[in-house]
């Protein structure tokens, strides 16, 4: 079964838990932000793996570290049960809409930490939406992946980051599915 432990600590937080990438419907999120646990069930959710993750401040209360640690052992916890099953599909792709908000999002499992974030520095709301990019550069560098959040058009931040959470949960469903033939799914057959 390709599962791994959840663990991080450092001098501002410290992260614990377990994920089950073939396992659904069991969604255990505690953190002191009430929004962004809100967004990692979503993520859980929508790639229909089971997360458990417990993250605490240990000093300041900086919003910034906790969504920056709790996301770096969650991309370590994936990559590493990833690594316990067969060669995976590696893409994933989602064009989703949440009320007046629509977003693309793009994933390739490929071996190589890049964030593109899109769209969103043109907004109105870049103030309200800028922890993406530490969202997304803890989970590149930790899961060694490619990821593409844009933008098309929205006006509330809580659903264009919901769209994004969603989005990239049916993302990993569809890259972290096992490539049947156990083939790494590359023309240079690595990553």
């Amino acid at each position: 079964m390709r599962r791994a432990d959840i663990e991080f600590n450092s001098l501002e937080t410290k992260v614990s838990g377990e994920l089950h990438l073939d396992q659904s419907g069991l969604i255990s999120v505690e953190l002191p932000d009430p929004f962004f646990q809100h967004l990692l069930e979503t993520l859980a959710f929508y790639a229909g793996f089971s997360l458990s993750i417990k993250a605490d401040y240990l000093r300041f209360g900086d919003r910034h570290h906790l969504i920056e640690d709790a996301t770096l052992a969650l991309g370590r916890a994936i990559l590493a049960a990833r690594q316990k099953g067969k060669a995976v599909r590696r893409f994933g792709f989602f064009i989703l809409p949440m009320d007046e908000a629509l977003v693309t999002v793009a994933l390739d499992l490929s071996g190589r930490a890049m964030f593109c974030l899109s769209g969103v520095q043109d907004s109105l709301l870049s103030n309200e939406l800028n922890f993406l990019e530490d969202f997304g550069w803890s989970l590149v560098r930790s899961l060694q992946a490619t990821l593409h959040f844009r933008l098309e058009y929205g006006k509330s931040g809580h659903h264009i980051s919901e769209a994004f959470f969603k989005a990239l949960g049916l993302c990993l469903a569809q890259a972290l599915k096992e490539n049947e033939n156990g083939q790494i799914f590359s023309t240079k057959g690595t990553l």
